[in-house]
């Protein structure tokens, strides 16, 4: 198991984290420092610091949102109708003509 590398401003390790890193050695990896009575705090230690990289990785900004993607989407579709209709042109014309002649009662 790595050590968390979550970072706060500036680059420098989030205050949860440095009290996360006291906690890690590379030869035995997580340790409790008081013992039996400190796996809860080390427990929501490790989940503070899983909660603040997911939450790293959701307000991230990098790369399109979700708005931009959209927005792609709907100049693709207008482009889609556009060109429809320009290649079904005289398709689109008869109907409208058979209809309007209908209409008048001489179908």
């Amino acid at each position: 198991m790595k050590p968390p590398a979550d970072r706060g401003p500036g680059g420098n390790p989030s205050p949860v984290v440095k009290d996360a890193l006291r906690c890690w050695s590379p030869s035995a990896g997580w340790s409790t420092p008081q013992g039996g009575k400190g796996m809860l705090k080390d427990l929501a230690l490790r989940v503070l610091v899983a909660l603040q990289a997911i939450e790293s990785k959701v307000t991230d900004e990098e790369g399109q949102t979700l708005a931009e993607y959209g927005l792609i989407m709907a100049v693709i579709a207008i482009a889609v109708v556009v060109s429809a209709v320009v290649a079904f042109r005289g398709a689109i014309v008869s109907a409208f003509s058979k209809a309007t002649t209908c209409l008048s009662g001489s179908c």
